[in-house]
């Protein structure tokens, strides 16, 4: 009995997105996105005068800005906790007339400008 010569498996080469599935050209506007993020970071670092940086750090002013960056960010948090948790889950799990309303209204802080955002807060 004899059998039929076995043919190896075609190997076929990953795509250039190192295995991702990804094609290729998606990772050119995603290096320029980082480049965006990453370039302002390293201007901040370059024009940094690192001879008086803790001088500068522990100045008045700077503690007093980082004590209001704490404060407003430990506000918003607890905000964020006690109010956006019972939202989200009363949006994700519930039913009612003008759900879709109500989630678009949700979401319209994510699309506005900021400068909108914060003429909107300073009216309320």
């Amino acid at each position: 009995m004899t059998t039929a010569p076995t043919v190896p498996a075609r190997r076929t080469r990953p795509r250039a997105g190192t295995g991702s599935g990804l094609p290729g050209w998606i990772f050119v506007p995603a290096v320029v996105g980082g480049v965006f993020i990453v370039l302002p970071l390293v201007a901040m670092l370059a024009r940094v005068q690192w001879s008086s940086f803790f001088e500068l750090i522990a100045s008045e002013s700077s503690i007093a800005a980082l004590w209001l960056s704490l404060k407003t960010s430990t506000a918003s948090t607890v905000l964020c906790v006690l109010l956006g948790t019972p939202m989200a889950l009363v949006l994700a799990r519930a039913s009612f007339p003008g759900l879709r309303l109500a989630r678009s209204l949700v979401l319209l802080p994510l699309v506005l400008p900021p400068v909108v955002g914060g003429i909107a807060l300073i009216y309320t």
